[in-house]
C-alpha cells in the first residue's frame, strides 16, 4: 500500500490524504466520529499495510486551537485533550499535543507534550506497543532528563517531528537539548538508546564538529544499521552537508559520489535518507556540476534529474527536491521499491514509484543450450497488483527458436523431462502460456506479458493476491549434437505486492 499527503487541485489548495490512489481524508471534510479536519500533517504506512495519519480536528471549545489526533488504521490511538498515562516515563495528565510519530506493525514511537496533573507542560518522546486502539508505553525520554551519554550534559527539552520505529521495538529520533548559551538549542540524533551525534561533538571527519542547526535526520533498521545526515563544521569554519552510515561517509558536500561519474556533491544541510532491512542505505543529494540530483541506493543510481534525468512515461525528471530539508522519498522494507516526490520537465509535480528489482533469481540446475550458456529469465515492469504491468523475458536463447513461458506456485526438479536436454525446475503444478508461443527471433529473446489477474494453471486461470509468489521458466526448441531437442531456461520468481 502507499499513502501521501497532497494538495487537492480544486481551487482551494487544501491538503488531502491519498491512500492507494483514493482521496481518503481532506481538510474541511469529516474524519472519524464526524469531526471536521483542520489540517493533515503526516502519514506513515507500516510494513503490514496499515496506514497511520497525524491530523488536526476542530476544537468546539476553542476554534482557533485545533486538536491533534493520531489515527492508526481505523483506531484513534491519541487525541489532544484525552487523559494520558505515561507508564514508566512517569508523565501523567492530559495530552496537549503531538510533535511527530512513526509506527511499524504493533510498534509506535511518538513525540508529545503533556499537561501534567501536578501542573506545567512536559515534553517527551516515547515508545509503545499497540493493541487495537490502545498504547502500552514501555519507555521514553522526558524533558529535563540529562542523558548519560550527552556530550554537552544539557537537559533534554523536546523531540523534533522526525522519528522512526520498527517491529522489533526501539526507535531513533532527532531531538533538542537546552540552549548552550548561544540562544539556540543544542540538537542531536539518537538511535536505539545511543547518542549518534550532538551539536559540538567531534565529527567523523578530521578536525570537524557536528552542526545540526537544520535538525539533522536519522534512520535505522532492526539490526541497528544507522544512516544519518546533517552538517559538519570544519576547522576553517565552513559547514558541509554530509550523509554517513555507521561512521562511513556516503556523501560529503564538495566531494565525489561513488557510483556517479563526474561532478561533486552540491550544497545541502539535511538530506532525505532511508535504510533497508538488509542495511542498504538510500539518500538523495544535489550535484554541483550539471545541476542535477540523484537518489542513491548505496552506489546505485535509482533516480536522476536534469538533462540526463530518468524518463517517466517518456518525460524526464527535472527535480528530486534534493536540496530541501523535508523528507522527499520513502522505501519498502526490502529496499526494492521507492516512492519519490519529483517535478517533471513539463513542470508537473509527480509521485513516482520506482522498482529497483521486479523479480528474484531462483536456484536451478539449468543446462547450456546451443549458444553455450543457459537461457536466462528476467522480470520487468511492476510487481504491484494494482498496476498489473508485468512481463517476463527469456534471454540468451538460440536464434529463431520457438518457445513459451511456464509458471507455477512452487519449485520442483525434473531432469530431462520428455527427453529434453534441460531440467524443469518449477512444479509439480505447471501452467503454460501457450497463447503466447513465439519465436526468439534475431535477438534470442521471448517476452511474455503477464496478466496478474489471469495466471494460467492446469484447471484454468488464477487471480493473484498480494503476497503470492510465482515461479517462471521458459521452454524452447533447440538443436544439439544428436539433432533436434528442447531445453529450459533458468528460473525466476516474482512476489506480488
Amino acid at each position: 500500500r502507499w499513502a501521501a499527503v497532497v494538495t487537492v487541485d480544486d481551487g482551494s489548495l487544501r491538503r488531502g490524504l491519498v491512500i492507494d490512489g483514493n482521496l481518503a481524508l481532506v481538510v474541511g471534510g469529516s474524519a472519524q466520529g464526524g469531526a471536521t479536519v483542520q489540517q493533515i500533517r503526516d502519514v506513515r504506512v507500516s510494513r503490514d499495510g496499515v496506514v497511520a495519519v497525524l491530523y488536526e480536528i476542530e476544537n468546539p471549545g476553542n476554534p482557533g486551537n485545533p486538536l491533534d489526533r493520531l489515527q492508526i488504521g481505523t483506531q484513534v490511538v491519541l487525541q489532544e485533550g484525552d487523559a494520558f498515562d505515561g507508564g514508566p516515563t512517569g508523565v501523567d495528565g492530559t495530552l496537549a499535543g503531538i510533535f511527530g510519530f512513526d509506527h511499524d506493525v504493533n510498534q509506535v514511537a511518538v513525540g508529545a507534550f503533556v499537561e501534567e496533573a501536578t501542573g506545567g507542560c512536559t515534553n517527551l518522546f516515547f515508545g509503545a506497543t499497540r493493541t487495537g486502539g490502545n498504547l502500552s508505553i514501555y519507555g521514553g525520554i522526558v524533558q529535563g532528563e540529562v542523558l548519560p551519554d550527552s556530550v554537552s550534559g544539557l537537559p533534554y527539552v523536546s523531540p523534533s517531528d522526525d522519528c522512526q520505529t520498527f517491529p522489533g521495538g526501539g526507535a531513533c529520533h532527532a531531538f533538542n537539548l537546552a540552549s548552550g548559551g548561544g540562544g539556540m538549542p543544542v540538537r542531536g540524533l539518537r538511535s536505539l538508546g545511543n547518542l549518534i551525534a550532538e551539536d559540538g561533538q567531534a565529527g567523523p571527519a578530521p578536525n570537524s564538529v557536528w552542526n545540526l542547526e537544520a535538525h539533522g535526520r536519522i534512520r535505522t533498521n532492526d539490526s541497528g544499521d544507522d544512516v544519518y545526515t546533517g552538517q559538519l563544521t570544519l576547522s576553517n569554519g565552513i559547514d558541509r552537508g554530509v550523509v554517513y552510515q555507521e561512521g562511513t561517509p556516503l556523501a560529503i558536500e564538495g566531494g565525489g559520489l561513488n557510483g556517479v561519474l563526474g561532478g561533486q556533491v552540491g550544497e545541502f544541510q539535511t538530506a532525505s535518507i532511508a535504510v533497508a532491512d538488509d542495511g542498504t542505505p538510500f539518500f538523495a543529494v544535489p550535484m554541483s556540476v550539471g545541476s542535477f540530483q540523484v537518489l542513491m541506493a548505496g552506489s546505485e543510481i535509482v533516480l536522476r534529474s536534469g538533462l540526463l534525468g530518468t524518463q517517466v512515461d517518456g518525460t524526464r525528471i527535472a527535480s528530486l527536491y534534493a536540496s530541501v530539508e523535508a523528507q522527499t522519498f520513502d522505501i519498502t522494507p526490502d529496499g526494492m521499491t521507492v516512492l519519490q516526490i519529483a517535478e517533471l520537465a513539463t513542470g508537473e509535480k509527480a509521485l513516482l514509484l520506482a522498482e529497483r528489482q521486479v523479480g528474484d533469481p531462483v536456484t536451478c540446475m539449468a543446462e547450456p543450450n546451443s549458444t553455450g550458456v543457459p537461457g536466462g529469465i528476467d522480470a520487468v515492469g511492476s510487481r504491484f497488483l494494482a498496476i498489473n504491468d508485468l512481463s517476463v523475458v527469456a534471454t540468451d536463447l538460440p536464434l529463431n527458436a520457438f518457445g513459451y513461458l511456464a509458471v507455477s506456485e512452487s519449485t520442483s526438479f525434473v531432469a530431462n523431462p520428455g527427453g529434453s536436454s534441460g531440467n524443469l525446475c518449477i512444479g509439480p503444478t505447471v501452467g503454460r502460456y501457450v497463447g503466447q508461443v513465439q519465436s526468439s527471433g534475431l535477438a534470442g529473446e521471448i517476452t511474455t506479458t503477464i496478466d496478474l489477474l489471469a495466471i494460467p494453471s492446469p484447471t484454468g486461470f488464477v487471480t493473484s493476491a498480494p503476497g503470492d509468489t510465482w515461479y517462471f521458466q521458459a521452454w524452447h526448441r533447440d538443436a544439439g549434437p544428436m539433432g533436434v531437442t528442447s531445453n529450459f531456461t533458468e528460473t525466476g520468481s516474482v512476489t506480488v505486492l
